[in-house]
């Protein structure tokens, strides 16, 4: 967004400078700059964060061959972890380190009564190929301008479709949960259904 900004008030001050300008021209340079540092530290930090996410997706994808429900016990154990306990920046913010994330994850495995060895799919590219496939899957049924979750309710059948969301504030509880999921749902395989959107937000609920 800073960098986007930039262009903006760079093309704005150029679009309105008269084509016979032939002094040294100054009010480009801020903008300039400033995008050229905001490149340099994003590209100090993107290698770090991808190798914690695709780690993360690599232990994720080898739960998920022992069964949905371990995998949605890791998913839950890490969620709170990250999301309600606020342990988010061991992740990808200023208090990450290169092996706080598998930390976290064997912590999780262990809430969720998971094999520790679970943890060392961590370093085995071998499943790389199936999270790019799905990956890939997930973003021709829903377009490339989405978010996650990512949702396909009959993913045997080409013709149905995916979503993106839904995006929740605060997390139903039991039947509410039921409920929901059954909206959604019936929701989401409506033939011609193609957007619903909000973006006013509330403050995360995580009680």
């Amino acid at each position: 967004g800073r960098v986007y900004g930039n262009l903006v008030a760079l093309l704005t001050t150029m679009k309105g400078t008269p084509m016979t300008f032939n002094k040294d021209f100054q009010e480009d340079k801020e903008a300039l700059f400033d995008s050229v540092d905001t490149v340099l530290a994003t590209l100090d930090v993107l290698p770090p964060m991808i190798r914690t996410g695709t780690e993360i997706m690599r232990v994720l994808a080898a739960t998920r061959e022992l069964g949905n429900d371990q995998l949605g016990e890791l998913y839950t154990c890490l969620g709170i972890r990250i999301h309600d306990k606020g342990r988010g920046s061991e992740l990808f913010g200023p208090d990450a380190t290169e092996d706080l994330h598998l930390e976290l994850l064997s912590e999780s495995l262990v809430a969720a009564g998971l094999p520790a060895e679970l943890l060392e799919a961590s370093g085995n590219p071998a499943y790389d190929a199936s999270v790019r496939s799905e990956t890939t899957e997930a973003l021709a049924r829903t377009g490339d301008d989405v978010g996650t979750p990512i949702i396909t309710f009959d993913p045997d059948n080409p013709e149905q479709t995916s979503f993106f969301g839904p995006v929740l504030n605060r997390i139903p509880r039991g039947d509410e949960a039921v409920e929901l999921f059954d909206l959604v749902g019936k929701l989401v395989t409506t033939p011609g259904l193609s957007e619903i959107k909000r973006s006013l937000r509330g403050a995360p609920e995580f009680g």
